[in-house]
């Protein structure tokens, strides 16, 4: 099955998930980028994001996938959701989209250095004429981080801070980011891309990973690179249909179900302790007050009533005080009175 780096950039690699990305980000969720409207790019077009680092071991795997799709070319860029939030993605998409311009240039100079139609010295010396026209760059970065994406949006992000006049000269570039944080509901999605988003952003909410799962049909009948992915990401087991084709994520989401039921249990009894101990020093707290009280006169049933159903633990130890002070059940009782009056 090969391992789950190759699987990850195998599923977003896919046309149709493809489209639908640019969609959800471009058109908010409605179908104008169709998969089968995207065209390869050539070379030309086709510029790798530069890590800017020595490949190593533990550099992580990013997906950067481009097609031409009328007359633009789309590209996304996906760091794996084990990445880091890169700080200096303002620059490589900027670096990136420049060499493709630079790319696309170069192409065009050789063209028209082949026809041998640039008359003028302007466009002799300029390698183009005035009328042609380059095909646009549109990056979208898919935050798939732990993280919500804080690092810069655009370049007015990264550089010194200048005066507003001198602002207005200083190009900008804008960063696109898709970033599954800043949503609650993933319905603009048309494919299983929308199950990714979903588990990213709930698998920490168990409850209500468990009400989006068993509220949709759908996740009965996985594709095997959309339950591999989900198993990743949400550490669960999802097995395979005995009767029908696809992986079904409902038996994970039931275990899953009582492992909270079992966390709640447990999570009971420890309050229940914490409340018994607690409930056992006031009680303690309240004899102690009672019986200095006792030597002082009589204590009636009322007043004893009284502080043994206190169960606020500094109440108590502040009457505890006044008790050893008082010199008399009367002295005792105003002065609880007064702190009342107060409170």
């Amino acid at each position: 099955m090969g391992s789950f780096d190759e699987r990850y950039i195998s599923f977003f690699n896919n046309d149709d998930r493809f489209a639908d990305l640019m969609n959800f980000m471009l058109f908010k969720g409605r179908r104008v980028i169709r998969a089968e409207n995207l065209e390869e790019l050539d070379s030309t077009l086709s510029v790798r994001l530069d890590t800017g680092r020595k490949k190593s071991s533990g550099q992580h795997v990013t997906v950067d996938k481009a097609r031409l799709w009328r007359g633009k070319c789309l590209r996304i860029l996906i760091q794996e959701y084990q990445s880091y939030i890169d700080y200096r993605m303002v620059f490589r998409c900027m670096k990136s989209e420049v060499f493709s311009y630079e790319s696309q240039y170069r192409k065009r100079l050789h063209e028209h250095q082949t026809a041998n139609d640039l008359k003028s010295g302007n466009e002799y010396l300029s390698g183009i004429n005035i009328d042609d026209r380059f095909i646009p760059v549109i990056t979208v970065v898919v935050n798939l981080s732990d993280e919500a994406w804080h690092g810069a949006m655009s370049l007015y992000d990264m550089i010194a801070p200048v005066d507003k006049v001198i602002r207005r000269y200083v190009s900008n570039y804008r960063l696109n980011v898709l970033d599954y944080h800043n949503y609650d509901t993933f319905e603009g999605f048309a494919t299983d891309v929308r199950k990714i988003f979903e588990i990213l952003r709930y698998k920490s909410d168990k409850s209500r990973l468990i009400e989006i799962v068993n509220g949709d049909e759908s996740y009965r009948h996985l594709s095997d690179d959309t339950a591999d992915f989900l198993e990743k990401i949400a550490n669960l087991k999802i097995r395979k249909n005995k009767k029908e084709a696809g992986r079904n994520m409902c038996k994970a989401i039931m275990d899953l179900k009582e492992e909270s039921r079992a966390e709640g249990r447990a999570e009971g009894k420890a309050e229940g302790r914490a409340e018994g101990r607690a409930e056992g020093r006031a009680e303690g707290k309240a004899e102690d007050i009672i019986s200095l009280l006792e030597d002082t006169g009589d204590v009636t049933d009322d007043l004893r009533n009284r502080i043994m159903s206190q169960a606020n633990l500094n109440t108590l130890k502040s009457w505890l005080k006044k008790a050893a002070k008082a010199a008399s059940i009367t002295e005792f009782i105003s002065a609880i009175d007064t702190d009342t009056t107060h409170a």
